[in-house]
């Protein structure tokens, strides 16, 4: 039927199989006029929303990004506009440019057009002190190409769900128009007019009105649907959709009470066994780590080492079953004080954490939450996991932020993360980890980016504690002396497999892995310069493989120079290297590796260059100076408060740099070095 016929013999019929909506009370399909009427609405609400969205995306990442006055004109602007309510700005653009469809799309433009641009804007001001977008400028990448292909992709996920929120507002909008009389005119349908016309008549033909009312619905539903499926698309991986693995209980495993590893005391407080954890990748699982087994004892300290992408962040986000969603544990055992927690559900696993599992990631500022004082955050975990009320639980948030050697920590504890330095950062999140008195605690290299100071600092109090609460403390790291320093036993992780385990004083003094001998021999040592002359340092040769691209027999065979056919062919058990029980190692040819090494008194060539000697660059003894500083001075000026603009008080600063000279000639490296805070960064950016 068209949308505008009248058939006045077939007036106020209910639905039917001539009619499945029925027909309003001038003889109309309801059904066709619902059809119509959609075409209306998307029309009107999609190309305004759509108009906005373009709009408020560029003048977002604009104003964002450039701040000063374009941004506080902007923003004063779209605040102005915000203050009037919705409808009756639209009754009043309507008003002046007339009742039509053009007159609707330019008010449903101008109304969402500021609410998505401070959207993006909040977006942007995040993202253009982010690393990634100063390394852009510092390419000398242009303003609009960094503000459309770096921020832009970053945006899009709050975007897409800001669009479809005003999208959804915007139908609200057109059918309230349309039911006010002052948007798409008669004859063509409008669900807002058809919904007015049906009022009328609503106890003759209720159908009339409930039609295009589930239409309205049914559409946003169907646009907020879509809007949370992009989010998903545009912020996981593909092949994240995948299906994930179901873990069963393994067989054997019966839970047990808390009490169950205090009863037996030579049982560990973490038994992994078989591990193999994967990620859904392209509609396939990829092997992060594979077939791992280690155990962890009461106040022992077990650091986990190996090059990026071996799988030590992986295999400790499976062991606190914290993995992202296209993760998952495809087979294996952990087992913690006795349970099984592959077996365990959400809210008991819920009850595990925090309790008795703690975690302390690399990034402290990234941890904590910028929207609450370090004090709030450290007493919210006490209240979590005890009985202390809010009082009780500060006071003894307090006590910890002393415990851990933060100065004045009355006054810390009402500071923000972004108002302490990165080593006290650092220990606000070892006090959170260790205030509920953990039985297991895992660090992921937390001392990444403090200086040496700061981090032996750290390390020693870290240590203090573990010892004071005989925490079992699973250490990850990057630098091989750290974990010489803290550790008790050392499990050495190369493309998710681990190759070597031993104590630690055993494997510095005597690797058995060509790998675990590549790792000590790159490590840097000073007084590499002598005479004159430069070494190179030493460093493995090759990459470790991709998940995908591992091979299959031995995964260091290809970067090993001890490598024969069979390492190739022939993936190595991990067996107990004889006669040290405790010891394990993953090489067929560990045994005549060992030979070696106690005929010679030291470890064979390792998988490292050899120090090679290089002659200094050729030219005068004092070549010219590529770059001169004199006197340089960096200050970083305060906002004042509202009393001191009103005193026209002069502005604070912070005085970071303070008369700096620097030469910096041709063919030479200058190292600039000190504690955080001593002006580094500041001079590199004044640069």
């Amino acid at each position: 039927y068209s949308a505008t016929e009248r058939i006045a013999a077939e007036a106020r019929q209910p639905p039917s199989l001539a009619h499945p909506l029925g027909t309003d009370h001038l003889g109309r399909d309801v059904f066709s006029r619902v059809v119509w009427g959609t075409r209306s609405v998307l029309a009107l609400a999609g190309l305004g929303t759509l108009l906005a969205a373009v709009l408020g995306t560029v003048l977002g990442l604009w104003s964002g990004y450039r701040g000063g006055l374009i941004d506080e004109g902007l923003m004063r602007l779209f605040d102005g506009l915000l203050a009037i309510p919705a409808l009756l700005l639209a009754l009043l653009l309507l008003g002046t440019v007339g009742a039509s469809r053009l007159g609707v799309w330019l008010a449903i433009a101008i109304l969402y057009t500021p609410i998505v641009a401070r959207v993006v804007r909040s977006e942007t001001l995040a993202l253009r002190e982010r690393a990634f977008v100063q390394m852009a400028r510092l390419q000398g990448e242009r303003t609009p190409y960094i503000l459309f292909r770096e921020i832009l992709p970053s945006v899009l996920p709050a975007l897409s769900v800001e669009a479809a929120l005003r999208f959804s507002y915007a139908i609200f909008l057109v059918a309230s128009l349309g039911f006010l009389g002052v948007g798409v005119q008669p004859p063509d349908p409008n669900w807002g007019l058809m919904v007015q016309e049906a009022r009328t008549f609503v106890s003759l033909t209720p159908w009339a009105l409930y039609a295009p009312a589930a239409a309205i619905a049914l559409l946003i539903i169907g646009v907020n649907l879509t809007a949370d499926g992009l989010k998903r698309a545009l912020r996981e991986p593909s092949g994240a959709e995948a299906p994930a693995p179901r873990v069963e209980k393994p067989s054997g495993a019966e839970p047990a009470s808390p009490e169950h590893g205090r009863e037996r005391e030579e049982e560990p407080v973490l038994s992994v066994r078989d591990l193999t954890v994967a990620y859904a990748r392209g509609g396939r699982w990829v092997e992060a780590v594979r077939d791992v087994s280690l155990e962890l004892r009461e106040g022992e300290v077990y650091g986990l080492v190996g090059e990026s992408g071996s799988g030590k962040t992986t295999l400790a986000l499976a062991l606190l079953r914290a993995l992202d969603e296209n993760g998952a544990v495809l087979k294996g055992s952990i087992r913690f004080r006795g349970r099984e927690l592959l077996g365990l559900g959400e809210e008991e696993l819920r009850r595990v954490r925090g309790a008795e599992m703690s975690f302390v990631p690399q990034e402290p500022l990234a941890a904590l939450n910028p929207s609450l004082t370090v004090g709030e955050q450290l007493a919210e975990a006490l209240r979590l996991h005890s009985d202390l009320g809010r009082r009780e639980a500060w006071e003894e948030a307090v006590a910890w932020l002393r415990r851990v050697r933060i100065a004045d920590p009355e006054r810390a504890a009402r500071r923000y993360p972004h108002q302490l330095s990165g080593g006290q950062q650092q220990r606000v999140l070892i006090a959170m980890a260790l205030c509920v008195g953990p039985r297991l605690l895992v660090l992921d290299e937390p001392t990444t980016g403090l200086d040496v100071t700061t981090e032996a600092a750290v390390l020693d109090l870290v240590e203090e504690l573990i010892a004071e609460q005989g925490t079992a403390t699973l250490y990850i790291a990057h630098d091989l002396g750290v974990v010489a320093r803290v550790a008790d036993r050392v499990a050495v992780l190369y493309a998710g497999e681990l190759v070597e385990d031993a104590p630690v004083r055993g494997l510095f003094a005597r690797p058995l892995h060509p790998y675990t001998q590549g790792l000590l021999a790159s490590l840097p040592r000073p007084g590499r310069v002598r005479a004159g002359r430069e070494a190179r340092l030493p460093s493995m040769r090759g990459r470790i493989p991709a998940p995908e691209e591992r091979p299959a027999g031995c995964v260091f065979a290809p970067r090993c120079p001890f490598a024969v056919e069979r390492c190739f062919t022939e993936r190595p058990p991990l067996e107990a290297a004889a006669p040290t029980p405790t010891r394990r190692v993953r090489c067929h040819l560990w045994r005549e590796i060992a030979d070696v090494a106690a005929k010679r008194g030291a470890p064979p060539a390792p998988a490292a260059s050899s120090e090679e000697r290089v002659a200094p660059p050729k030219g005068e003894l004092r070549p010219e100076p590529v770059l001169r500083v004199e006197g340089l001075r960096v200050r970083y000026r305060v906002r004042r408060s509202l009393p001191q603009l009103l005193r026209r008080a002069p502005a604070p600063e912070v005085k970071a740099v303070n008369g700096v000279d620097l030469v910096l000639r041709r063919g030479r490296t200058l190292g600039l070095v000190g504690e955080s805070g001593s002006g580094k960064s500041s001079i590199a950016h004044a640069l």
